[in-house]
């Protein structure tokens, strides 16, 4: 392990610098994999601030990087250029997922009502899986986008208290409803719900940016490391022991990928950093290929060779799958970016 030193920092590429953030969206992605597959071994109050910073990294580091470029583009050419990396996946990886659920049904594996059920969660944008994720990035980054080319700060505090408010009404009419019908009303509604969450991450993000960028450059790499550490802790309580209304749905949030952006500013390991690199840069591959594929096939295999049926994945055998699963994944995403890369929202592959 190795801290960069300020100097360094400052005078490499602005892509170089933005690696740490990468290294984090790998770190979060691959914490997304792990406690999917988990269960009964990390204690609930780690389950609780990984779950915390997991997601609203990859909202925070969109912010971040949008005020490292600081560059304006209209709404109009970002819901284009999204269209490509983001909605055309999306129903991509439907297509994709809905095809596999139907060749479970066929071998008995699934009920038919699961297969309905998705496909109804895919048109109202609830997403199978965690397909939920790209329309929430699509429609928080558009809205965030069209707030900022406003550039007014009641609109900004506007929204934000809209979201918080629109928070606290689904919470209060959805919350522990877990029968068929409420799932059936509540999944555009989760829709908007997650969008909002996108939009106060990538507002985070961009504001702590633009107005900290200044001394992050200038004070020491020992300082950052420490700052990154101390808001790692308070993320940690705020998602456990802080008792206070919405804190521990914003502060372990917010402040999590903050203090992960500023350690691995400065900390590098390079086996597992170039690791969580790796995964950072193919985030959406993992993402879409893990849950309702792979996940799934894992515990089909284990109920087999258990003689079970309809049982999820447990204690270390969870951990092991787990691990199948990212190899696997690497070997998946790597066949789809040569072949088919326009599934992770690329160009077409150049035919020779």
């Amino acid at each position: 392990m190795k801290l960069q030193s300020q100097e360094q920092s400052i005078t490499i590429k602005n892509s170089e610098r933005l690696d740490y953030i990468d290294v984090v969206k790998g770190l979060s992605i691959i914490s997304i994999v792990l406690l999917h597959f988990e269960n009964g071994l990390i204690p609930g109050c780690v389950n609780a601030y990984i779950g915390g910073y997991m997601i609203s990294a990859f909202y925070v580091a969109v912010g971040w990087i949008g005020a490292t470029k600081n560059k304006e583009i209209s709404t109009r050419d970002l819901v284009r250029k999204r269209w490509i990396q983001i909605g055309k996946p999306y129903l991509y990886w439907s297509l994709i997922i809905l095809l596999f659920e139907l060749l479970l049904w066929a071998f008995g594996h699934y009920d038919l009502y699961v297969v309905e059920r998705d496909l109804y969660k895919t048109a109202t944008l609830r997403g199978i899986g965690t397909l939920w994720f790209l329309p929430a990035l699509f429609g928080g980054e558009v809205l965030w986008n069209w707030t900022k080319t406003k550039n007014n700060k009641l609109l900004y505090l506007f929204l934000f208290i809209a979201i918080i408010v629109y928070h606290n009404v689904f919470w209060y009419y959805f919350s522990g409803k877990d029968d068929s019908m409420s799932r059936i009303i509540s999944a555009p509604f989760q829709s908007l719900y997650s969008m909002g969450d996108a939009w106060i991450g990538i507002a985070f993000g961009y504001f702590t940016y633009t107005f900290f960028s200044g001394s992050l450059k200038r004070q020491s790499s020992v300082v950052t490391l420490c700052e990154g550490l101390i808001l790692s802790v308070i993320a940690f309580l705020s998602a456990n022991y802080i008792p206070i209304v919405n804190l521990e749905r914003l502060a372990c949030p917010l402040l999590g990928p903050l203090g992960l952006f500023l350690i691995f500013k400065v900390v590098k390991i390079p086996i597992l950093t170039q690791y969580f690199n790796y995964w950072g840069v193919n985030s959406l591959g993992l993402m879409v290929v893990h849950f309702s594929i792979l996940l799934e096939i894992c515990t089909i295999v284990q109920n087999k060779l258990d003689g079970t049926t309809g049982q999820t994945l447990f204690g270390w055998t969870s951990v092991l799958h787990f691990v199948i699963c990212l190899i696997v994944s690497y070997f998946l995403v790597e066949a789809v970016k040569k072949y088919c890369p326009q599934l992770l929202g690329k160009n077409k592959p150049v035919l020779k």
